[in-house]
């Protein structure tokens, strides 16, 4: 199983080296990407999903924020 490939950290070293010049800021595509890759590594027992939600929805205890961007 590749989880247990991430145990080494060489290992690790390799699978961040994937994601480490991706730009990983909440709004970002590459965030998708990097959370993308992770899963990759996780075995099909851990049900692993990405969610989209859009902001202010409650999600579990959690509410997803609204990022707002000052105008230029």
């Amino acid at each position: 199983m590749q989880i247990f490939y991430l145990c080494n950290l060489y290992n690790l070293r390799i699978v961040l080296t994937e994601f480490l010049n991706l730009h990983r800021t909440p709004a970002s595509n590459d965030m998708d990407k990097t959370l993308a890759i992770i899963g990759s590594y996780m075995p099909d027992s851990a049900n692993y999903t990405i969610g989209n939600y859009a902001p202010l929805t409650p999600v579990g205890t959690w509410k997803i924020i609204h990022f707002v961007f000052p105008a230029n």
